[in-house]
């Protein structure tokens, strides 16, 4: 099975770092640019757990070097969604030197 999944994965999330004990991605194809922001959706998978996930979708301003949360999805073992949130009106926070937002913004804001 994780195989299968890491197939699958592995056509649409680019890893970009590791976060404590988690491996991050990011889906390249499926930025989208507006005039002020890049909209970009994240992974984040457990490095100890082969089949729960999250997925954040982060908007991303590359001039003012800031990231908001759009949207928080976790999913459990067998794929169902266990829980969400969606931020109508995020707000955008500073890059923190070092920290796996500024690993997103050197992939994506190049």
């Amino acid at each position: 099975m994780k195989i299968e999944r890491d197939k699958a994965k592995d056509k649409k999330w680019v890893k970009y770092g590791e976060k404590e004990e988690a491996g991050v991605f990011y889906d390249k194809a499926g930025i989208t640019k507006s005039k002020e922001y890049l909209t970009v959706e994240t992974r984040l998978e457990n490095n100890d757990d082969e089949k729960t996930y999250d997925t954040v979708t982060l908007r991303v301003n590359c001039r003012s070097n800031t990231v908001g949360i759009i949207d928080l999805l976790s999913y459990d073992a067998i794929g169902n969604l266990a829980s969400e949130s969606h931020e109508e009106n995020p707000i955008d926070n500073k890059v923190v030197k070092g920290s796996v937002e500024e690993m997103l913004f050197k992939e994506a804001c190049n």
